[in-house]
């Protein structure tokens, strides 16, 4: 449904590991069209490699090279 009051409806999908990467891709991808969705990696030892990030972005609105990988700190 869009938004009658007028505000862009945003969301930004963060996950460390590929099972929470899947989770919030899958769930992003339940939003109408009119959502603005992000997808940020974070960088750690738990990190999905390529194939898992494929594999965890499998039937979602997602390609792997949407998915942004960020250190925590920032940088």
């Amino acid at each position: 449904m869009p938004a009658t009051d007028g505000a862009e409806r945003r969301l930004l999908v963060v996950g460390d590991s590929d099972s929470y990467v899947k989770w919030g891709a899958a769930l992003a991808s339940t939003l109408p069209g009119e959502w603005t969705t992000r997808l940020v990696v974070i960088a750690s030892p738990v990190q999905p490699s390529e194939r898992q990030l494929e594999h965890a972005l499998d039937g979602t609105r997602f390609a792997p090279g949407d998915a942004r990988i960020r250190p925590l700190d920032g940088r």
